[in-house]
Formats: C-alpha cells, sequence, structure tokens
C-alpha cells in the first residue's frame, strides 16, 4: 500500500513539474524576456520524455505546452469573458479549450519523436529540437501566430 501511494506521489510530482515548467517557458517571452528560462524548460521536458513510448510522450508534451499556453493566452479571457458576450463562465472554459487545442500540435513533436528515434540521447538532443522548431513554424504558419 505505501509504495503505491509513494509511486503515484511521484508520477503526481512529475506531472507538475512538466506543467509548471511549461507554464514558467512564458517568462522567456516579452515583457520578462528571461529568455535561458525557454532553453532550461524547453531541456527539461526533452529529459523527461528522453525514454518514453509514443502515448506518453504525446501526453507529457501536450501538458507541457497546456501549461505554456494557459500562462501565455490567459488575457484571451479578457475580450471574451468581460467585453464579449460570453460572460466570465464562458471566457474561461473557451480560454481553456483554446490552449488545450493548441497545446496539441508540440505534443505531436514530441510523440513524433518518440516513434522515429529509438536512442533517447539522440531524440534529446537533436531529433525533437528539430521537430519542435518545425511543429512551432507550422503553428505559427496555419494560425498566423497563435
Amino acid at each position: 500500500m505505501n509504495r503505491r501511494l509513494i509511486r503515484r506521489f511521484k508520477e503526481l510530482g512529475r506531472l507538475s513539474s512538466i506543467f509548471l515548467s511549461g507554464a514558467i517557458t512564458v517568462l522567456a517571452f516579452a515583457p520578462f524576456s528571461v529568455w535561458p528560462l525557454a532553453l532550461l524548460t524547453l531541456a527539461y521536458l526533452f529529459f523527461m520524455v528522453r525514454e518514453s513510448y509514443f502515448g506518453e510522450a504525446f501526453f507529457l508534451g501536450w501538458l507541457f505546452s497546456v501549461g505554456m499556453f494557459l500562462a501565455g493566452l490567459h488575457w484571451t479571457f479578457y475580450p471574451i469573458g468581460i467585453y464579449g458576450a460570453g460572460g466570465v463562465f464562458g471566457g474561461i472554459i473557451l480560454t481553456i479549450i483554446f490552449a488545450f487545442m493548441l497545446a496539441i500540435i508540440p505534443a505531436f513533436s514530441v510523440a513524433l519523436s518518440s516513434f522515429w528515434c529509438r536512442y533517447p540521447s539522440l531524440r534529446a538532443l537533436v531529433v525533437l529540437p528539430v521537430l519542435w522548431g518545425l511543429f512551432e513554424w507550422v503553428r505559427g504558419w496555419l494560425f498566423t501566430g497563435f
């Protein structure tokens, strides 16, 4: 019983740290501009998924991206919930759905790295950064900046 509980707490801590590292990534951009945080948080994500299989890598990449988008897209609540006709509850729900949907694209880059490359070091140092950059470019091109 105690081992199972300890294992669940460790897993919860791992998932929470990935989500929070995604949220901290927002501090790398304007107006804070602490750019080394982007390198550190992405390196942490790449380290955490280096030996993951496809489904787990997708979920961890999605969780990181949800943290990043929820922290970065909080401003979309105001036009929807305060100034628009969505109301407070509608603004919160739509902002969360928007972040969940945008997080799917970076999650695919993490998952595809586990599918294409079986070597953890090569995946973390080469394949993941290339796929992450490629998928960020695709996301920016498809959604014109989002």
